[in-house]
């Protein structure tokens, strides 16, 4: 274990068999399956960044849990990892810490992912999809991922305006609310956004006296 970080805990059980040959794997047995599962609590990221001779800006810990079980070439995969008071110095003074649990899931050759933000006073930030994720055919052929169909989507309910005027320094106070919807097609190598932001302010109240206070501000922006 490096020095101040929690141990990884688990088994891992990796078949090997030398007699093979043209194995796309290696020495990784095709025909027996793995057995795979660790997990580390409380992962402080900014001493596991400067473990690996990396110092980051950031502050938090992580819990993990990865399962990997089935043939190399056509695994059962589980990757979770749960985050909590995730900052940074940049807006530390600004925002509350973030939250939020980050789940991967790979099931014959589909790999799903399902992430949910918490950023207080905004509501939680939910994206999902899927991917087709054939482990052969990109052991064969790594460049086949480029024309990977994607299909996901991004969702912030309308949340409370108020929470971004501390990165705003001339207003005094702001109501409102503000949202998004998004969603991404195409394939990995040329994706395709589309989906629209939306921002309401029926009242923005500026800090100089000279500034009048603005009403109704509607923002709506579509992306294509």
């Amino acid at each position: 274990n490096a020095p101040n970080l929690p141990p990884v805990e688990g088994r891992v059980l990796v078949p090997l068999d030398f007699a093979q040959t043209g194995g796309l794997a290696g020495p990784v047995s095709l025909k027996k399956n793995l057995d795979i599962d660790l997990t580390v609590k409380k992962l402080d990221i900014a001493k596991t960044a400067l473990a690996a001779g990396r110092k980051i800006d950031a502050q938090g810990t992580v819990d993990a849990e990865v399962k990997i079980s089935g043939q190399v070439l056509n695994p059962t995969a589980v990757l979770v990892l749960n985050m909590s008071g995730i900052s940074t110095s940049a807006v530390k003074q600004k925002l509350s810490p973030a939250g939020g649990t980050i789940s991967l899931s790979l099931r014959d050759r589909k790999l799903e992912s399902l992430v949910n933000l918490t950023q207080k006073p905004l509501q939680p930030l939910k994206a999902e999809g899927s991917i087709p994720f054939d482990v052969e055919k990109i052991l064969r052929d790594p460049s086949s991922l480029n024309a990977t169909p994607l299909n996901f989507t991004l969702n912030l309910p309308d949340s409370d305006l108020s929470g971004l005027r501390p990165f705003v320094e001339a207003i005094e106070s702001m109501k409102g609310t503000l949202g998004l919807n998004a969603k991404v097609a195409g394939t990995l190598m040329k994706p395709v956004i589309t989906g629209e932001f939306h921002a309401s302010a029926p009242a923005v109240a500026f800090k100089k006296a000279d500034l009048p206070d603005a009403r109704d501000v509607k923002v709506r922006l579509r992306f294509e």
